[in-house]
């Protein structure tokens, strides 16, 4: 199977499924820009996390599922 990289306008057909990998240890961006993607109470979740590489993970996860929501939903 060949993984290729998420543009925008996203469709699921029916019958059909996307499947998403991504690699959350590096994330593509700093993670103040991830954070500010996050609503309030997922940055209050993430600050509640004590290690520093889970709420880093954490972050790019949440961050990650909203721009894939977003080009699914053209928003």
């Amino acid at each position: 199977m060949e993984w290729t990289p998420a543009r925008g306008g996203l469709r699921l057909d029916s019958g059909r499924i996307h499947v998403w990998r991504a690699y959350l240890d590096h994330a593509a961006e700093p993670l103040d820009r991830l954070t500010a993607l996050l609503s309030e109470d997922e940055q209050a979740r993430a600050a509640r996390l004590r290690v520093p590489n889970v709420r880093a993970r954490f972050t790019a996860c949440r961050a990650l599922l909203r721009r894939l929501l977003g080009m699914y939903l053209d928003a």
